[in-house]
């Protein structure tokens, strides 16, 4: 537990409250200098040399909404920007890990919920600080500033994955100084997560203050005074209220007399505290107490911002206002997103009173008014023109002065969060029934009624029209189940029965229009940048973070599906070619930017030439596949390096992989190990990972039930079977595997029901019929 405000501590010093008379007189002195705007008229005397600055402050656990309600926060926003930040960290994090990111510029996790740091001499019981270091590390040089008195879990949980620590080693290897202060203190203890963003690799802090701050008595007689930077005060949610005065007085230099005015450090890192405190008590309180409590400190830390900047040393500074990670009642309401603020300029001119307020955006995630927790630390190292490291994913943050914060966007977000999982599961509910009609049909066989067997082989060929519909569902300028429902089944009804006249073609023609269509459709979405994947409705979306651009995963399937159904009416190598060029769409970064997809249709194409030259899918074939699916791979990872502009996820594997091959087995495993994540989560995920595999079997072996409508045409036949066995390929190939394997599984499930149920929509097997005419066609090869 802390100490209470007035408990004795060691070496001579005494905790006192931050109203005693002691620090009123050091706060009247300290902080009662002019705000930003007076500050210019002041002597410079005893100014720091400091050529630039970051103030970097930690306000956690507020929406994007609320932060940006702060009068001073939107000021900032009108001299820089806001966006929306994922706040997204790895399996394995038990909280701080978005922390932790931000100084590490890759996504990381921490060990334990709270970070347990101390400060040089900080009084504990019986003792202080510097003692517990003694006793661990009897024979180690004490830490310079703030430390963790044990980083080595930090540094383990993250071996091949990040560097604790990298951005101060970094900035401290170029003369750059970093100061941390403030913590996140509650009743439950000791949490100071400020310390994973300025420590160094050792969990040195070597600046700053984050639990007390020492102070010389008045008169100079006895020991110091240490005044605690989070005040007990049993009235506020967590038990602790943050002193802003003593923050602020820390940050200044703690010296009296003779204070100074300026911010000395390079990087300083403030924790203002109470957003998180009241967080972490927020589930044993009324939500209207946690927002009145949250309001009332947004105020506080809003104008101790402004004052804060105002006393920056440098005449350029780049300020950064963030919330590390989501609040309790914004993971109710399943908001994804946490605010960002960033302007740079002079500290006088960083509070406009009117304008409008800008977006944000970055390379990571190549969309106007997102940003990553990854891009933090290169914006910090780039704002000092420091090179960035390999370590490090992100990429610098920058303004977009044409495009307006993102609140509209925020706006659809929550809105397709609160929809998605109602409309996936009623989709689900829908492809079930289906699924369990064509099923029941094709055990009954010719018993059943003709119609209503027709009737089910459409209901099967809906499959990709209702997929399509659910991502351009994304589009709509409103979205509410008014909109999106109508919209889908729409999108759904017109995209399978538009083809009804097909028939008359060929059995197999429709479902090949019906995919042609599908194709299109995300060759035009491609066109447009895959906008509607912000908030689709079926799989994730691209601001939760895992992939902000590009094709998502769950349309892997889907593609290569429809990709067969439309080679299967074509000749070997044409169908091929087709399976190749889609390839190209998944997996070029100006298009699909998906490796695993490219991986995965490049193999499809390959399987789908042995299959079909070879007269069976075999050993042949799956040699060709795999032969394709490198070489194609290859070429693809060959356009990321070559692109031009900032590297892309593809370049980084490329480079990473140049460097050491055992990268892509370790990508591999990692991938593996998501997917399984994935299913224990969600266990219903297990149908379509476990799915794919036995309609291999199925498709193999086919049962006498079956063997009859699949022999009606061998490519279609093939076809299917090339879809199943991709269907595997893409959950080994992707991280999110079940959900790269979903459509696959779907499509060549309909495929088989279409087969068995559409036995009467065409001519007789061999036949084509055209107006009045009808002839035999070849026999197909095997």
């Amino acid at each position: 537990m802390i100490p209470g405000p007035r408990r004795a501590a060691g070496r001579g010093a005494v905790v006192v409250p931050a109203a005693a008379v002691g620090l009123a007189l050091l706060a009247a002195v300290a902080l009662a200098l002019p705000a930003a705007p007076a500050l210019a008229s002041l002597p410079q005397v005893g100014r720091p040399e400091v050529d630039r600055q970051v103030l970097l402050f930690l306000v956690d656990a507020v929406s994007f909404e609320e932060l940006l309600a702060v009068p001073e926060i939107r000021a900032l926003a009108r001299a820089g920007g806001a966006g929306l930040m994922s706040p997204r960290t790895v399996p394995g994090d038990a909280g701080p890990g978005a922390y932790l990111t931000l100084g590490t510029g890759a996504r990381s996790a921490a060990p334990s919920p709270r970070v347990v740091a101390y400060d040089r001499g900080e009084p504990l019981d019986g003792g202080n600080a510097d003692d517990l270091w003694a006793e661990r590390y009897p024979d180690r040089d004490f830490p310079v500033g703030p430390f963790l008195l044990d980083v080595g879990p930090y540094v383990r949980l993250n071996e091949g994955r990040s560097v604790p620590g990298i951005l101060t080693a970094v900035l401290h290897g170029a003369r750059r100084t970093v100061a941390v202060f403030g913590n996140s203190d509650t009743e439950a203890g000791r949490d100071r997560p400020a310390m994973l963003v300025g420590m160094d690799p050792t969990g040195d802090g070597v600046g700053g203050r984050i639990g007390v701050v020492f102070a010389p008595r008045p008169g100079g007689r006895g020991g110091p005074l240490a005044f605690p930077i989070a005040e007990p005060d049993p009235d506020a949610l967590g038990g602790f209220r943050t002193d802003l005065d003593v923050l602020s007085f820390a940050a200044l230099g703690a010296r009296i007399p003779n204070p100074s005015p300026w911010l000395p450090a390079h990087l300083t890192v403030f924790d203002m505290g109470d957003t998180r405190r009241i967080d972490v008590a927020a589930p044993g309180a009324p939500l209207a107490r946690v927002l009145r409590e949250r309001q009332a400190a947004l105020a506080r830390i809003g104008q101790r911002i402004a004052s804060l900047v105002g006393r920056a040393a440098a005449h350029e500074v780049l300020v950064i206002v963030v919330a590390p990670s989501t609040s309790h009642d914004m993971d109710a309401r399943k908001d994804e997103l946490t605010p960002i603020v960033l302007a740079r300029g002079d500290p006088a001119e960083l509070f406009p009173e009117e304008g409008p307020l800008h977006a944000l955006t970055s390379d990571t995630t190549r969309r106007v008014g997102v940003v990553s927790n990854e891009d933090v630390a290169p914006t910090i190292l780039r704002y000092f023109g420091l090179f960035l490291r390999a370590e490090m994913r992100g990429s610098p943050i920058r303004v977009v002065e044409e495009a307006r914060a993102p609140f509209r966007l925020h706006a659809r977000h929550l809105a397709n969060r609160r929809m998605t999982v109602p409309i996936q599961a009623g989709a689900g509910v829908a492809v079930t029934l289906a699924g369990l009609l064509c099923a029941w049909l094709v055990v009954r066989g010719p018993r059943a009624s003709l119609r209503a067997r027709r009737a089910a082989a459409w209901v099967a060929l809906a499959v990709p029209p209702a997929a399509v519909a659910l991502l351009l569902a994304g589009h709509l300028s409103t979205l509410s189940y008014a909109t999106v429902v109508p919209t889908v089944l729409a999108i759904t009804a017109f995209g399978t029965l538009a083809f009804l006249p097909l028939r008359r073609i060929s059995a197999f023609a429709p479902p090949a229009a019906v995919a042609l269509a599908s194709i299109l459709a995300l060759v035009a979405e491609a066109g447009y940048g895959w906008t509607a994947a912000l908030t689709p409705f079926l799989g994730g979306s691209e601001l939760d973070g895992a992939r902000f651009y590009g094709m998502p995963n769950v349309y892997i399937g889907l593609l290569l599906g429809c990709g067969l159904w439309v080679a299967s009416r074509l000749r070997p190598w044409s169908g091929a070619a087709l399976l190749g060029g889609l390839a190209l769409l998944a997996g070029l970064p100006g298009a699909g930017a998906n490796l695993g997809g490219a991986f995965t249709l490049w193999f499809g194409a390959g399987l789908w030439a042995g299959a079909r030259t070879g007269g069976r899918v075999g050993v042949r074939g799956l040699a060709m596949g795999a032969a394709a699916g490198a070489l194609g791979t290859g070429a693809v990872l060959l356009a990321h390096v070559l692109a031009p502009g900032a590297p892309t996820h593809g370049a980084r594997f490329a480079a990473r992989a140049a460097h050491d091959l055992g990268t892509v087995l370790d990508v591999l495993l990692a991938r593996l190990g998501i997917g399984i994540d994935l299913i224990a989560r969600n266990p219903l995920a297990l149908i379509p990972s476990v799915g794919v595999v036995a309609l291999v079997i199925v498709l193999l072996r086919p049962p006498g039930l079956l063997r009859p409508a699949l022999e009606r045409d061998r490519a279609w036949w093939d076809a299917l079977l090339v879809t199943a066995v991709g269907g595997v390929v893409a959950y080994l190939a992707n991280d999110t595997g079940p959900s790269a394997a979903g459509l696959a599984f779907g499509t060549s499930l309909a495929g088989i029901a279409w087969a068995a149920l559409s036995a009467d929509e065409g001519p007789p097997p061999g036949e084509r019929e055209t107006g009045t005419r009808t002839w035999r066609s070849r026999p197909e090869p095997g």
